[in-house]
């Protein structure tokens, strides 16, 4: 009979032991990821664009707001999700923080984008390609969230949409006669485009 209750009372001593080693394992860790201000991010699924994108953010120190970097840059001839050919973009952003449920955090926001595209035109007159480039600016609203499996470690998972301005060239500007002279093409203008956009993005990122 003693040795019961003695039992008893030592299965109960272990449990609390370990609900205060649990309890103070979590509060430590929660102060962990809550000290990581800073993420730096590889956004794989941009790779099927052939679009390198890598970005930075720096969060403020209540982590109700974070200011997002975003710089891609295109290695091939793919069109990207926005439907251009850019060889390169920036930007910046805000990603407002809703209450902190850990190891998830939901946020919302805008984020702008400056950057340069391409677009090749067959030359009639000589048979030959012609590459010209543009540049183009891109307002998103975006919404998301990201998870912090560890405390070093987040995956970002981002939707947006928006509108897209682009001072698209309608044909080459230079154009070449019969004889092989260079001159100013007469037809050429540029169509300034604006047409909406959407946006989909998963970034692994290094928080520290």
């Amino acid at each position: 009979m003693f040795y019961k209750k003695i039992s008893k009372y030592i299965h109960l001593l272990v449990l609390t032991l370990v609900i205060l080693v649990s309890g103070s394992l979590y509060a430590q860790e929660k102060s962990t990821l809550i000290s990581n201000r800073n993420v730096i991010s590889v956004h794989i699924s941009d790779l099927l664009y052939t679009d390198l994108l890598l970005s930075y953010e720096h969060k403020s120190p209540t982590k109700d707001y974070g200011i997002y970097f975003p710089l891609a840059y295109n290695f091939g001839e793919t069109e990207n999700i926005f439907g251009l050919n850019s060889t390169f973009y920036t930007g910046f952003g805000i990603h407002y923080y809703f209450a902190d449920q850990l190891p998830l955090f939901f946020y919302t926001g805008p984020e702008l984008h400056l950057g340069m595209a391409s677009v090749n035109y067959l030359e009639y007159s000589s048979n030959q390609s012609v590459k010209e480039d543009f540049f183009y600016t891109r307002f998103l609203i975006n919404g998301g969230f990201r998870y912090s499996p560890a405390k070093n470690s987040s995956i970002l998972i981002k939707l947006g949409a928006g509108v897209q301005y682009a001072d698209f060239p309608n044909v080459s500007v230079y154009t070449k006669t019969f004889d092989g002279t260079v001159v100013k093409n007469p037809y050429y203008y540029r169509d300034k485009i604006i047409h909406p956009v959407f946006n989909f993005s998963i970034g692994l990122g290094l928080s520290f």
